[in-house]
């Protein structure tokens, strides 16, 4: 559950990438800077809604838990947000438009949050942990190609380089599952 998990993670990443450039092209705007502007929007939506998914899950199994998480990742999360929308000021943002997306953070952390507490309750542990390692599976691609991307500064990882890590990452979590049994 934990290794399929992550690769349905990676997967939704290279999805999300995908539509983003889509949705860019589009719109004309083809810009690295504004890209990686949104990408940054969509991997702080995604952690925060793993952050949710964590106080949901916890929720399910005390409510003193959930208030502990929900006040450590409001303390965690708020410098991330600040810096996600200073990035998107440096790209020329109308400050109208920086507001709506700043207080869009409430809904994936709402939603996960309530979702998994009434879908995750009374679930097994290793669905629980499964839906956790989705999330980490995002964050961990999108984190990841990131450093890769400017590790190699003569070109961008295509899709398939970061569809290879995530395998490799699954085959691995596999096989160690397997010598561990």
């Amino acid at each position: 559950m934990i290794a399929l998990g992550f690769g349905l993670g990676g997967i939704a990443y290279v999805l999300v990438e995908g539509g983003v450039r889509k949705l860019q092209a589009s719109r004309g705007k083809q810009s690295e800077s504004k890209l990686g502007m949104w990408m940054i929007y969509v991997a702080v939506s995604v952690d925060l809604f793993s952050d949710g998914l964590l106080i949901g899950t916890g929720s399910t199994i005390s409510l003193s838990m959930a208030v502990v998480l929900t006040l450590g990742q409001v303390l965690a999360d708020g410098p991330e947000g600040y810096a996600t929308i200073a990035n998107m000021k440096d790209n020329g943002i109308p400050r109208a438009k920086r507001l709506m997306l700043s207080a869009s953070f409430v809904l994936p952390v709402t939603v996960a949050a309530a979702l998994s507490f009434y879908l995750l309750r009374g679930q097994s542990q290793t669905l629980q942990m499964g839906m956790l390692t989705f999330a980490a599976g995002i964050l961990t691609v999108a984190a990841v190609e990131d450093m890769l991307s400017e590790a190699h500064d003569s070109a961008d990882d295509t899709r398939y380089s970061v569809l290879a890590f995530t395998g490799g990452f699954v085959l691995f979590t596999l096989v160690s599952a397997g010598l561990g049994s």
